[in-house]
């Protein structure tokens, strides 16, 4: 009797493994943001743009930065610092952070990073990614500290595989389902492994190509090391993710370092991607829940058919909101934007889960009718994109930003942003919070959704089984969404995300330093780094910041033949790196 009691219990253990095996959590297990010291506030930034302002253009009001766009700091890279360094910041950060902790020891070593996928839209070297440079300076770094110590991490970042990934400002969130099928893939062979998404840009905009965007810059570098059993946020990787794209030429860094920004239509091309994005998961996740369930075939052969619609999202979306989404982030290129999208999920939301409630609120004078009645944006546009047959894809640009039609939904839309019950919205999806850290530190492209996951974790309004939506764009266009659920405790938190301005001090810049600043940002990562033998950018950022330096990895130049020359400073003291592997 005894024999076969153990046999069964040896069953049922095994049965679990296999279902741990089969299905098990995997997402962010710890989450660095990293983002220069210095900034300009907003006020700073406007005097600064308001200097070379040309005769007859209106002067930038600072809170215009600050309440019309959301922005209260522009965090940008000194002349020695560079997508590179903030990257090789966030990397350092990591491993220290794993360290410092046994659990965090044996995670990392059960756990081995098969993995890094690196995303920039700022990479200025054609043949590979400059996360191999960011890796060196962390090498060198970790090495002359404690070899001892550090070599088994240096080992085990040496045996993963690195690639980019590119896509505008969507390159993280794309890189993101690659890691999480690489990690499934792996567990349901049997094998512990983790992966690491790591992003760094600096979005700097030229007043030529980009004339009204140089309100919108910011920097910063980003990690999430993704691993089973997370202890910050799951991916629900059952029902798919929500994918959209399309070619549209809004923005571009055709063979230069700095974007062709049209202005034109950004805020409602972003609407329409993230929408669109967030419709696909719609009938993903409905979709799923029939897969699962008992229904007939009847009911499902229906079911596909209705799916064959792309407009319609009516009956999907009433399964996605309330218990299964209770929060929302996105990508922020600045506030504000985020804010816009908001109300389009407001007005989607209403439509389809209270419709009554939505009739009531068009009564109101101060809102109106919609234009689209009970039609859906994604039929909208999708009508307006169809019925586009101009000669160049340029065209496309105008066409759209001048249809009656959109123009008449997005002005409704500011409206029902004033009033009251979208502010309900706004706290009860706790999508202010998730804006908090990006006003913080402005515009960083492929970070900048995960900065709002940042946000949203730091600000503990957040908690463990709450189910909610991330949503990646990316210009150009892409957006791809997840449905997420927040894992983690105030303890987790407290261990596992590393945010670099809690623990470094702030250096706010003048607007006397922004042109010169700013004129080289512009050339580029390897033009600007790449200077004559006599100079050192860490001298010219002692000259820059009054004497003093910015904590971290900072380069003093680099050569045409790929190497570098390089500082770490800490607590305000310099250490020389030499090339150690």
């Amino acid at each position: 009797m005894m024999a076969y009691k153990n046999v069964v219990q040896e069953l049922q253990v095994e049965k679990e493994v296999i279902q741990l095996r089969a299905e098990p959590k995997i997402g962010i297990s710890k989450l660095v943001v990293e983002a220069p010291q210095t900034y300009f506030s907003y006020v700073e930034l406007a005097n600064a743009l308001n200097r070379k302002l040309k005769e007859g253009k209106k002067p930038i009001e600072p809170n215009k930065i600050k309440d019309g766009l959301g922005i209260e700091k522009a965090r940008m890279p000194t002349y020695s610092q560079s997508n590179v360094t903030l990257a090789a910041n966030a990397l350092y950060s990591f491993i220290k952070n794993v360290d410092s902790s046994d659990s965090g020891r044996k995670k990392f070593f059960g756990n081995l990073p098969g993995s890094i996928y690196y995303a920039t839209e700022s990479n200025p070297d054609f043949s590979r990614p400059e996360a191999e440079i960011a890796l060196g300076l962390v090498y060198s770094r970790l090495l002359d500290e404690n070899e001892t110590r550090y070599r088994p991490y240096v080992e085990a970042l040496k045996n993963a595989g690195v690639q980019q990934n590119t896509f505008a400002c969507a390159g993280a969130g794309l890189a993101l389902s690659s890691a999480v099928s690489e990690i499934y893939t792996a567990n349901s062979m049997g094998k512990r492994s983790s992966a690491i998404v790591l992003s760094a840009d600096t979005a700097v905009y030229d007043s030529v190509r980009a004339p009204d965007a140089e309100t919108t810059q910011g920097s910063s570098a980003t990690l999430m090391w993704i691993t089973t059993e997370p202890s910050l946020i799951s991916i629900n990787y059952n029902i798919g993710y929500g994918r959209f794209n399309m070619p549209f030429p809004d923005f571009t860094k055709f063979g230069v370092d700095t974007p062709f920004v049209h202005g034109k239509f950004s805020e409602k091309g972003y609407v329409y991607a993230v929408a669109m994005a967030l419709g696909n998961l719609e009938k993903l996740f409905d979709s799923t829940r029939i897969l699962y369930s008992d229904e007939n075939a009847e009911n499902a052969n229906a079911h596909k058919a209705y799916l064959a619609d792309s407009f319609d999202m009516k009956e999907f979306s009433k399964k996605l909101y309330n218990d299964n989404m209770s929060f929302f982030a996105s990508h922020v290129p600045f506030p504000k934007q985020a804010i816009y999208f908001a109300s389009f999920l407001y007005e989607h939301y209403l439509k389809n889960y209270e419709h009554e409630k939505f009739l009531k609120l068009q009564d109101r004078e101060s809102l109106g009718k919609s234009p689209l009645g009970e039609q859906s944006l994604v039929e909208l546009f999708t009508t307006k994109l169809r019925n586009f047959g101009e000669n160049l894809d340029a065209d496309i640009v105008d066409y759209i930003d001048s249809d009656p039609d959109i123009s008449a939904y997005w002005a409704w839309l500011g409206k029902l942003r004033k009033q009251p019950e979208f502010e309900e919205f706004l706290a009860n999806m706790r999508i202010k919070e998730a804006l908090e850290l990006p006003s913080q530190v402005g515009n960083s492209y492929t970070g900048s959704t995960i900065i709002a996951l940042a946000s949203l974790l730091k600000s503990g309004k957040v908690f463990p089984g709450e189910y909610g939506i991330t949503a990646f764009f990316g210009s150009g266009m892409v957006a791809v969404a997840y449905q997420i659920e927040m894992i983690a405790s105030q303890g987790s938190i407290g261990r596992d995300l590393v945010i670099s301005m809690d623990n470094k001090k702030d250096m706010p810049l003048s607007f006397r330093d922004y042109e010169q600043l700013h004129s080289t940002l512009i050339k580029g990562d390897a033009k600007r780094s790449m200077i004559n033998q006599q100079y050192s950018l860490i001298e010219k950022d002692i000259e820059l910041l009054r004497g003093k330096l910015p904590e971290g990895f900072l380069i003093r130049r680099r050569n045409v033949n790929g190497t570098w020359e390089a500082e770490f400073v800490e607590n305000g003291n310099r250490h020389v790196l030499k090339p150690r592997f």
